[in-house]
C-alpha cells in the first residue's frame, strides 16, 4: 500500500528555530546530509525511527509530543491533523 499522506513539519521546523538549529546543524546531529533533511521536509523522503529518536534527544521532544512534530498530516490547505 502506498502512503498517500503528506506530512506537515511546520511545528518541527519551529522547534529547530527555538533551539537555534539550522538544517545543517540538525542534519549533522542526525548523522545525515543536509540534502536528506531537505528531502524529508519537502516530502520527497520520510523520517526513519532512529532519526525520530535522535531528533527527540537533540530537540528535547517528549514521547507524548512525537505526534505533533512528526505525524501531523496535511488535510486541506494549511489544516493539519494528527494520525
Amino acid at each position: 500500500m502506498v502512503n498517500e499522506y503528506s506530512y506537515d513539519y511546520s511545528k518541527l521546523k519551529g522547534r529547530l528555530r527555538e533551539k537555534s538549529l539550522t538544517y545543517d546543524t540538525y542534519s549533522k546531529a542526525l548523522g545525515k546530509t543536509k540534502q536528506t533533511v531537505s528531502n524529508i521536509f519537502n516530502g520527497k523522503a520520510y523520517f526513519t525511527q532512529p532519526m525520530i529518536l535522535k531528533s527527540m534527544e537533540v530537540l528535547e521532544i517528549k514521547p507524548d509530543e512525537v505526534g505533533i512534530y512528526f505525524f501531523a498530516t496535511e488535510v486541506h490547505g494549511n489544516e493539519t491533523k494528527e494520525d
